[in-house]
């Protein structure tokens, strides 16, 4: 009495169901190929964007690395070519203030050789 009443009528029901969605799985069936080729050209297109979108980012990387270095050894250039010109800034002081200091010296030499040499300590004992 139970399949009569509810295994029956559910078996017509999923046989109906099952005849509808033949009908309209079986078309889609038939259009498999073209889905098939259309997921292709979309993993395709896929593939080579991501590959240039990676070549992108690789030329980017590398331009900005090689500025940073470019940016690097003209800085190294600058400190250097900064720093002869102070060497050469006190190599020019120097061969000025040379002159004064001998001219300075030999006037305080002048001066303390006018003064009387200073008496010798008494010693007491």
């Amino acid at each position: 009495m139970f399949k009569l009443l509810i295994v029956l009528p559910m078996l017509f029901i999923g046989a109906v169901v099952f005849g509808a969605g033949a009908l309209v799985f079986v078309p889609l069936l038939a259009m498999l190929p073209v889905i098939l080729a259309v997921g292709a050209v979309v993993f395709a297109l896929v593939i080579v964007v991501s590959v240039f979108g990676f070549l992108l980012r690789l030329m980017g990387a590398l331009i900005i690395g090689v500025g940073a270095v470019a940016v690097g050894g003209a800085g190294l250039f600058v400190a250097l070519a900064g720093g002869a010109v102070v060497i050469g800034f006190a190599l020019i002081l120097a061969h000025v203030l040379l002159p004064i200091l001998v001219i300075a010296g030999i006037v305080w030499l002048i001066h303390r050789s006018g003064k009387p040499p200073a008496a010798p300590p008494i010693a007491h004992g």
